[in-house]
């Protein structure tokens, strides 16, 4: 497990990615924005991490060995319910797909992306909902809104 300290004003965050070298990158990149942030690069962990420790947002890579990054989100969902799940992958997915795959993802981040971005979409959807409870009192898992992080390709 990697952790990293900063700020307690943002959400804590917590990456689960199995390229190390990019769950770095991504500790260090939202460091630098003001989050508290700790990663593992296996889910197994991840859901050891949240049984000891709270946070408020968990990204997940969507390819992860052993659990995918689908079903990580879907035992969080029923394991840590306040907890809100973003996926992240090279692969774009739909607001729709994202919506039948039942996970309760409110987010995804598509590949490449800007720390900065990825900190504003966090926290614009951790801020959409006062708490999880909010979220779930107003609408069913399969109903909460999906965003899918807008990113802007440069040559």
């Amino acid at each position: 497990m990697i952790t990293s300290t900063s700020c307690q004003a943002k959400p804590k965050v917590l990456i689960v990615n199995d390229n190390a070298t990019e769950l770095g990158s991504l500790l260090a990149g939202l460091e630098s924005e003001g989050f508290k942030v700790s990663g593992t690069t296996d889910a197994h962990s991840a859901l050891e991490i949240l049984a000891e420790a709270t946070f408020q947002v968990v990204l997940i890579d969507l390819m992860i060995p052993d659990i995918n990054g689908l079903q990580l989100a879907r035992m969080i969902r029923h394991q840590f319910p306040e907890v809100t799940t973003m996926l992240m992958s090279d692969y774009l997915l739909s607001p729709v797909q994202l919506a039948k795959a039942d996970t309760g993802v409110v987010g995804f981040i598509p590949r490449p992306f800007h720390f900065k971005d990825i900190a504003s979409f966090v926290k614009e959807k951790v801020n959409s909902f006062t708490t999880k409870s909010d979220m779930a009192q107003s609408v069913s898992p399969s109903q909460v809104p999906i965003d899918v992080l807008s990113v802007r390709y440069s040559c």
